[in-house]
């Protein structure tokens, strides 16, 4: 028994199992070298070798003996229950939990508005409010980077200003969307509905705010002719950059929104400069507050990154990200929202209606008039 141990080098190991299965002996009579006499189980302690040649042996009983002697084949250890709960917990069961790595059964216990711990195992409830979640999917709050709450949820042609921030709220939380950055909207509106959610007034995603987009006089989205509101904040040059910059500090934005995008042959927008863009970032800079860019085409982003930029609100609609493009991005750790579900869904609904749009749940989160909009050929007709 002892030359056993020290032939085998063996050690226990827990959750091992001995093989049952005797090998068979060479024709010289020695049994083969096989370091996997002792296979994985889930039963019993067993063995692992610590040379993965192990010396022959003439018989297998030895090895069997050892396992009787070090665990006792056949016996485990039960698991205990975890006690989980408190008297001001919520203690969810029987979903299954994405923690972000993994995904199965698990138990998650609430506690004010964090969660408290998260049980893969047995547990044993002994306190608090329990929410049975059978055929459930509970995973983190979602994160949509690229909101306009003031926006209307219709088709381009009736893309509107309007107050239709309750149904957005809603649509964004029952899909799942806990935190929200939008990346454009009337500065005297957008910062009131961030600070009412945070006071608890209103229920809606945490949200995080730009306010107006930074572009040249009569540059997009303020074109000449269209009112600008508060929704943009004019900067033709690196005096204005720093001022408008400067001034928008005192409401704390999350975010800096500035926009690159030229228009097109047929409607050329002003864009701004390097230099403007490099002291809107310099003083954005100096007061802690990122930048992100609007961009129409992948020039733009390189003129983004010359400035010193690394934060783009999407990918180039008019062309496309080349492979040197993507190298410099990519080594300069620049953030690209892409956005894509966008151009999906405008490319899809070009071709026919959305099947978002003609299920019977579909007015739970959308107005009647945008939904009567994506439901009309002719509008639909209209992004061809």
């Amino acid at each position: 028994m002892g030359r056993a141990k020290k032939d085998l080098k063996a050690r226990e190991l827990p959750c091992e199992t001995c093989s049952k299965k005797k090998p068979r002996a060479s024709a010289t009579g020695q049994l083969p070298h096989d370091p996997l006499l002792v296979r994985r189980g889930a039963r019993c302690p067993g063995l692992v070798y610590d040379d993965p040649m192990p010396a022959p042996i003439s018989s297998p009983a030895p090895l069997i003996a050892i396992c009787v002697a070090l665990a006792g084949c056949g016996s485990h250890a039960t698991e205990q229950p975890a006690r989980v709960g408190c008297p001001d917990c919520t203690v969810l069961t029987g979903a299954n939990v994405f923690d972000g790595t993994h995904a199965g059964q698990a138990t998650v216990v609430l506690q004010g508005e964090r969660v408290a711990a998260l049980h893969r195992g047995p547990v044993e409830i002994v306190d608090g409010d329990v929410v049975h979640l059978p055929g459930h999917t509970i995973l983190p709050g979602l994160i949509d980077l690229h909101v306009h709450i003031r926006a209307s949820a219709g088709p381009p042609a009736m893309a509107v200003l309007q107050d239709a921030v309750a149904a957005h709220f809603k649509a964004l939380l029952r899909s799942g969307v806990t935190t929200a950055l939008d990346l454009g909207a009337e500065r005297h509106v957008v910062f009131a509905y961030r600070q009412r959610i945070r006071d608890g007034v209103l229920l809606g995603p945490s949200l995080l705010a730009a306010g107006p987009g930074l572009t040249p006089t009569g540059g997009h989205p303020c074109p000449v002719g269209r009112p600008g509101f508060d929704l943009c904040a004019f900067v033709d040059d690196p005096i204005d950059a720093h001022a408008v910059v400067t001034d928008l500090a005192h409401d704390r934005p999350d975010v800096v929104k500035a926009i690159l995008e030229s228009g097109t042959l047929a409607k050329p927008l002003p864009e701004l400069s390097r230099p403007a863009l490099e002291a809107l970032r310099a003083t954005a800079d100096a007061a802690g507050i990122p930048v992100v860019v609007h961009v129409a085409e992948a020039a733009d982003m390189h003129k983004a990154l010359d400035a010193g930029v690394r934060f783009f609100a999407h990918l180039p609609v008019r062309d496309r990200i080349d492979d040197a493009l993507a190298g410099r991005l990519a080594a300069l750790g620049a953030v690209v929202i892409p956005t894509a579900a966008v151009e999906d869904a405008r490319h899809r609904a070009s071709l026919g209606p959305l099947d978002e749009v003609l299920g019977d749940d579909a007015a739970k989160d959308i107005p009647e008039d945008v939904l009567s909009a994506w439901r009309d050929p002719a509008m639909v007709a209209s992004l061809r």
